[in-house]
């Protein structure tokens, strides 16, 4: 997520780091960066020491343990609303061209999808971090994690259907006007589709192992 974070900053053009997108993509990097440091903090801290884990003793848990535990699930939830809102945002920017009924319906499905997905994910982290805090186990509420984990994959997986969809339907207007070079967009077409659906099946596969 650094890494991407330099390439977007370093990469992109500077009339065109004042839009709402940039901003927000920016965002989501920078966040999942600081998302994925905590993560690594909690799990090799105290939570997961061999003597905690073998002897269920959580008597060594400090108060700092439990605060990076907590503020990692609520840098998940930021994370994942500016995941949906800049994946809404690119919808509706890829959408704007096609016939108005057309718009609102690829708008709404995928709009709800996100929310639905979006509020099973704050549920989880709520249940998650409450039984966490009171020392219970989470293996009451393991189906609901996982259903959270599968909206969340199926959502991001229905965006990114609409912005191959639009991509290849570029690609084949422009190659009835006579244009046919290799470029940009046929580049993040490929990929579009290999990251797609290629890491999508074995995700889903797990997912579905897990339940």
């Amino acid at each position: 997520s650094f890494m991407l974070l330099m390439v977007l900053l370093l990469l992109t053009k500077a009339e065109k780091r004042k839009s709402f997108i940039f901003l927000l993509n920016a965002a989501c990097l920078l966040t999942n960066t600081i998302r994925c440091l905590l993560f690594c903090s909690w799990a090799t801290g105290n939570f997961y020491d061999p003597y905690t884990v073998l002897a269920s003793d959580r008597g060594r848990l400090t108060r700092g343990d439990y605060a990076t535990f907590i503020t990692v699930n609520v840098f998940s939830i930021i994370v994942t609303a500016l995941v949906f809102m800049s994946l809404s945002l690119q919808v509706w920017i890829v959408c704007v061209t096609t016939p108005p009924l057309q718009r609102s319906i690829i708008m709404g499905t995928t709009t709800v999808m996100a929310c639905v997905a979006f509020g099973y994910r704050v549920v989880a982290v709520y249940w998650n971090t409450k039984l966490t805090l009171e020392n219970t186990g989470a293996d009451s509420i393991l189906q609901m994690i996982s259903i959270s984990y599968i909206l969340q994959s199926a959502s991001i997986w229905v965006f990114s259907c609409v912005f191959t969809y639009k991509l290849g339907h570029a690609i084949i207007q422009r190659r009835r006007l006579n244009m046919p070079q290799f470029g940009p967009m046929q580049i993040v077409f490929i990929m579009g589709c290999q990251t797609m659906f290629i890491p999508g099946t074995f995700a889903h596969a797990n997912l579905s192992i897990d339940i």
